[in-house]
């Protein structure tokens, strides 16, 4: 595709900036237009695993990642006591592919890609109306009633998709029944030193994640119960919520501004036949929304990026997202489903049924996790 197309991305997201910068470093000069009035460092953490990291050493980026977040060694599960159920050591993923899985500040990580980024690329303010065209330009409407063309939109616009669900209206979200409180503290990292953690009790699980010197990112996830107004839980009930395990847990969560707690039910997108129409494409969490039980949503998204940047500048613009779609959905598509199993047998209510999981994780070699893990590390073919 010539490197004078216009193309518009749109969502300052995670993907939608790795995209930006892909296209960039392939001769392009794509414009990305956030929704929100500036962009600032909020958030709280997130989990690049190694395929995600790939692409930044790719990019250039990893070490910049590196010196911002913290590596992770070991991915442990352990009962509501913090005991260890099953233990899975990365070093030899690492040793093969060169990068580790990483732990950052989500905040860090979108200040580091705007950083590689000129500072004319980006537009805020601009959260999308509609889109009109499609034949020879696109034109997008914003809510601050301003409209520009490009020959290509990208849509990196999230779950919530304004522009897939005028594209695909038939789309359709999936709630898994289970919600989620994240936040991030100031603590000692030292008893989770290099290790990514999951305590697993009956319908609940409670995550730690060190993402610097000094900073843990956890997040809790329950089963939705009917007649339970989780969305109002105060931090106050979410410590009564997770009282039965074991006593850093609580700590962790008492150790968190309320006002810093953030909140979500846990949804994904039903696969989709087609991820582009005309001249728009998705990408990103906007064309295959994952539970976050494998942490790969935003890694699936930054595997996006790296392919449909390379297919743009080596094709024309409809053999480009031909050949970006077959390049990553079955993959993408594959993802979606296994975390949204994992969510349900992590996520198990009987107290019998989750001993029984349990000793069937302590019994698994390690070298089957590994070998899933090393799948998911080799990123798209």
């Amino acid at each position: 595709m010539d490197r004078d197309t216009s193309i518009a991305i749109i969502g300052g997201g995670i993907g939608g900036l790795t995209t930006a910068i892909a296209l960039c470093q392939k001769g392009f000069r794509p414009t990305v237009y956030e929704a929100a009035p500036e962009l600032r460092p909020v958030g709280a953490g997130i989990t690049l695993a190694i395929n995600a990291m790939r692409v930044f050493q790719k990019l250039g980026l990893a070490g910049r990642a590196l010196e911002q977040g913290h590596p992770l060694e070991e991915l442990r599960i352990t009962d509501q006591q913090l005991r260890p159920v099953s233990r899975t050591a990365l070093g030899p993923l690492i040793r093969e592919f060169g990068v580790p899985n990483l732990g950052i500040h989500r905040g860090a990580l979108q200040q580091l890609l705007l950083e590689a980024l000129p500072d004319d690329g980006i537009q805020t303010g601009k959260r999308l109306d509609r889109l009109e065209g499609g034949e020879d330009e696109v034109r997008l409407y914003f809510e601050d009633e301003t409209v520009v063309s490009a020959d290509v939109v990208i849509a990196a616009d999230g779950i919530h998709s304004a522009a897939r669900q005028q594209l695909f209206p038939a789309a359709r979200q999936r709630p898994s029944g289970q919600v989620c409180w994240r936040g991030m503290c100031p603590a000692d990292i030292t008893p989770w030193q290099r290790r990514g953690t999951e305590a697993w009790a009956p319908g609940q699980r409670f995550g730690i994640v060190p993402i610097s010197e000094g900073n843990i990112y956890w997040f809790a996830v329950v089963n939705e119960k009917r007649g339970c107004d989780w969305a109002g839980l105060s931090k106050a009930g979410l410590l009564d919520a997770f009282r039965p395990f074991a006593r850093p847990v609580a700590e962790l969560i008492e150790q968190t501004p309320e006002g810093r707690i953030i909140y979500s039910p846990i949804s994904d997108l039903e696969p989709l036949k087609k991820w582009h129409s005309k001249r728009v494409v998705l990408l990103g969490d906007a064309a295959h929304a994952t539970t976050p039980n494998m942490g790969q949503g935003a890694c699936q998204a930054i595997e996006d990026a790296l392919a449909l940047a390379g297919c743009l500048s080596s094709l024309p613009r409809e053999d480009a997202f031909h050949a970006y779609q077959n390049q990553r959905k079955k993959r993408a598509d594959r993802i979606v489903r296994q975390s949204r199993r994992l969510g349900r047998v992590a996520q198990l209510d009987s107290p019998l049924l989750g001993r029984l999981r349990n000793g069937l994780l302590g019994f698994l070699p390690s070298s089957l996790a590994l070998r899933g893990l090393r799948e998911l590390a080799a990123g798209s073919a």
